[in-house]
């Protein structure tokens, strides 16, 4: 075959010479046109190997301009720029920016000639997302998918949650530094991603996992982010079935004895389970603070087992209230509960070691509590590259 003809008269681009083939990317889609409705083939050429006319570099160019069919060389004013009007809006972006790079008006989008190359490959491999183009006909939405969502740059931080998880399923496990209960905790920023790595730890999850969240307009409110976390056990045990429930119901009911009233008057889809629970003695002030905890305490216990863990999670730990963090030191030092792993999030740039957090963190710390800390800061270059790679499908440079 002869030299092909450049399709576009900008002098700059003249300029380039054509040399042998780099590779042939040709591939055929269909482009319905807008006016008449017709339909016509559109194919990428060969990708040609370019060389610089000026001699100061010999970059190989990988470029795919060539329309079969009828082509119209009416050209369009983009700009200072002419393109012909028939070339998919991607290819005419690529060939506009090697024109504003030779004409030195602006520093090309491109480090070297390869990245045109892989660019104009992708944009020749996958047509039906890089080549459809709105303003010529296509209309094709399925052409603009994206690819589903995942987790970037924090395979370490989710293989600590996973390990400790395994740790649950294990009948046999032995105490480290004595304790058997273990705390997970989850720092950093706002935006820095501690609510995608949950919800990623959650869809791996073969336990119970649960998520509370404490609002800042609610913090006067004891217990809001527990109750919801146990509200979505029961709905995770009545889930499993009436014989799962059944028996659930009687290990708690063996727990709790005939305080069970304490838990519903406070987590009321609890009757679900357990039913209605008769009248407890009334008690007040720290009498029946202690009595609560003890009661949740031994609810949490009969819940948690080696088959069906318990992952409670709450989330927004800054704003956590007075009585909510006693509860939680209740349940995570009961050394009889081997089958409860407690992950706390919060921003650590608003929780310092003064904080009524921190000191009760420390004072369970003591307690030969086992505590790890993941400290999430933004991603690293490498993670966020993978990601607009993989969402715009382009090769990662």
């Amino acid at each position: 075959a002869g030299t092909p003809t450049p399709l576009i008269s900008d002098p700059f681009l003249q300029r380039l010479s054509f040399g042998n083939a780099h590779g042939d990317f040709s591939r055929t889609f269909q482009n319905k046109d807008s006016d008449d409705g017709k339909t016509s083939s559109v194919t990428s050429t060969k990708v040609e190997s370019l060389t610089s006319g000026d001699g100061e570099s010999s970059y190989i160019f990988g470029v795919a301009t060539t329309v079969l069919g009828d082509i119209d060389e009416d050209e369009v004013l983009e700009g200072d720029r002419r393109l012909p009007h028939n070339l998919p809006k991607s290819v005419r972006r690529v060939l506009a920016d090697i024109q504003d790079a030779g004409h030195g008006t602006r520093e090309s989008m491109y480090r070297n000639a390869r990245e045109v190359a892989e660019d104009l490959h992708q944009m020749a491999s996958d047509p039906a997302v890089f080549l459809a183009d709105p303003r010529r006909g296509d209309t094709d939405k399925n052409a603009f998918r994206r690819p589903p969502l995942k987790l970037y740059g924090r395979e370490t931080e989710l293989a600590i949650l996973r390990d400790a998880e395994d740790r649950l399923m294990d009948d046999n496990r032995g105490s480290e530094m004595g304790s058997k209960t273990e705390v997970i905790l989850i720092a950093g920023r706002s935006g820095t991603g501690k609510s995608s790595l949950l919800r990623q730890a959650m869809s791996d999850s073969r336990g119970i996992f649960v998520v509370g969240k404490f609002d800042q307009l609610q913090s006067m409110q004891p217990y809001s982010a527990l109750v919801d976390a146990f509200d979505q056990v029961v709905h995770s045990i009545l889930a499993e079935g009436s014989d799962s429930a059944a028996n659930i119901k009687g290990h708690i009911l063996k727990a709790v004895g005939t305080n069970g009233k304490v838990l519903t008057d406070v987590i009321p889809s609890l009757v679900k389970i357990i039913g209605e629970q008769p009248k407890v003695a009334n008690v007040t002030g720290i009498e029946a603070q202690n009595r609560f905890r003890y009661i949740v305490q031994c609810f949490a216990r009969a819940i948690c087992t080696s088959r069906r863990p318990l992952i409670f999670v709450l989330d927004d730990l800054q704003w956590c209230d007075s009585a909510s963090i006693d509860l939680l030191k209740t349940l995570v030092t009961d050394q009889s509960n081997k089958h409860l792993l407690f992950i706390g999030c919060y921003r650590d740039d608003e929780m310092d070691a003064d904080h009524k957090v921190s000191v009760q963190f420390d004072l369970m710390k003591k307690a030969n509590v086992k505590f790890t800390t993941i400290k999430l800061d933004s991603l690293d270059l490498h993670s966020l590259t993978s990601f607009v790679s993989e969402r715009l499908r382009l090769p990662c440079r």
